[in-house]
């Protein structure tokens, strides 16, 4: 009989690791819709836990399966095992439409077995037929997206419009790219993207601290530099000592004096929060968001995290990319990736080429995932004396700002030859 055991099994897990992963499952399938009897068992009583305003988790629904004198049908391991078969509840929504797709399939296949004996006995009505009919449309409609109706979502979307505007609306401290994009909203994903050693990281950590300067909790998982090496840049960013001289303890005792004031006054009371995970997946992602309290969530960089099972890189960065624009939407922040281009945008041939979102190749995830993107590189063109001169593209945003002011498409920043900081020096405004 078609079933969906993996996809069973990933729902109730979901529900046990996450009580809010049941409020996106609860209109879409229920208890009869699970093929296996166990996994209805637990349905049924998780479900009733949510109802009733209590506890979803696997101590309340373990003392509910032996009130329910079910404990000795070894269901208490098997909630155990639950729990362990999903890393996140972000796809939860997902494996409940794989559930309802199997529980159509089932029943239209139980009604044609009929319909074929009531045709051999010569009893076929239009009912059967109809029915049949029914069930297939029903089957069709599971994977389409859920409808918003007036009568019943406008109060939720005024509250949304308010909340957004009022307190979810966060800005990166670099006038040119707030000019352009009214700040970075909760539940927005944005794309820092460019070849290796265009700026991106250094643009990120510039955004990061003028952002925990004015409180807001952020949190960095650094993919490519260690805790003390984040510290370290970013001390040297605030302080203007000059990076090596930090990294190797050949500061001056005045720039050492300058530091340590920089650390004690300025640093200490930053709630910026950074994850020693060097390659870490969604959940460990989710969970740190839930763990810091971040409102921002920095991935630098994106290409060494740890993506879901798949057929090809692209396919798995696809669906990490899906699952973390879930969660940022879920959890209320803003997520900024940091990510490099294809090497053909970075080839010798394309050098004094503007990159653009086509660029990430196989990582078109990135591209479709952004709600704004930002795309560095070095023209050679700008390049003066010992300044260097990164232009900064605009080259994605979904909110369409530009309908209401935001008219700037590219700007420039500076690079600090001895520090990590970055200067805006120039606004170019399109006609």
């Amino acid at each position: 009989m078609i079933s969906a055991p993996a996809a069973e099994k990933a729902v109730l897990g979901s529900w046990l690791i996450e009580k809010e992963a049941i409020q996106s499952c609860i209109d879409i399938i229920g208890p009869e819709h699970f093929f296996e009897q166990q996994n209805a068992a637990v349905a049924r009583i998780l479900i009733a836990l949510y109802k009733e305003g209590k506890a979803v988790d696997i101590l309340s629904a373990s003392q509910a399966i032996k009130q329910a004198g079910l404990a000795e049908d070894g269901m208490l391991a098997y909630l155990s095992d639950l729990c362990h078969s999903v890393t996140t509840a972000a796809h939860a929504n997902h494996h409940a439409k794989a559930v309802l797709d199997c529980f159509y399939t089932r029943q239209i296949i139980t009604a044609a077995t009929k319909l074929v004996s009531d045709a051999y006995s010569e009893t076929l009505t239009d009912a059967g037929v109809k029915e049949i009919s029914e069930m297939v449309m029903r089957k069709e409609a599971v994977y389409a997206p859920a409808l918003i109706s007036y009568k019943n979502g406008l109060h939720d979307l005024i509250d949304r419009i308010g909340k957004k505007s009022s307190t979810s609306v966060y800005r990166t401290g670099i006038k040119a790219l707030d000019s352009a994009w009214y700040g970075m909203s909760a539940g927005e994903v944005i794309v820092l993207g460019g070849a290796p050693g265009a700026g991106k990281s250094k643009l990120a950590l510039k955004i990061l601290s003028n952002l925990v300067q004015r409180k807001v909790p952020c949190l960095l998982f650094g993919t490519e530099l260690d805790a003390y090496q984040t510290a370290l840049r970013h001390l040297s960013m605030l302080s203007g000592v000059e990076t090596w001289k930090l990294r190797i303890a050949r500061a001056d005792a005045f720039e050492w004096a300058k530091a340590s004031q920089t650390v004690s006054n300025v640093m200490s009371e930053m709630p910026l929060h950074i994850s020693p995970l060097k390659s870490p997946n969604l959940s460990q992602i989710d969970q740190g968001i839930v763990a810091s309290g971040a409102k921002v969530v920095v991935i630098d960089s994106v290409f060494f995290c740890t993506y879901p099972k798949g057929n090809s890189i692209r396919e798995r960065m696809e669906d990490f990319c899906r699952g973390l624009q879930e969660i940022t939407k879920r959890r209320e922040v803003v997520s900024i990736l940091v990510a490099h281009l294809g090497r053909q945008a970075y080839s010798e041939h394309a050098q004094n080429r503007a990159p653009v979102l086509s660029d990430f190749g196989e990582s078109k995830g990135l591209e479709i995932t952004a709600d704004k993107a930002a795309l560095l590189w070095t023209p050679q063109a700008k390049q003066m004396g010992s300044k260097r001169i990164v232009e900064v593209i605009l080259a994605k945003d979904r909110a369409n700002n530009d309908r209401r002011g935001g008219h700037l498409k590219s700007f420039d920043l500076e690079c600090d030859e001895n520090t990590p900081d970055m200067r805006e020096v120039e606004i170019e405004v399109s006609a």
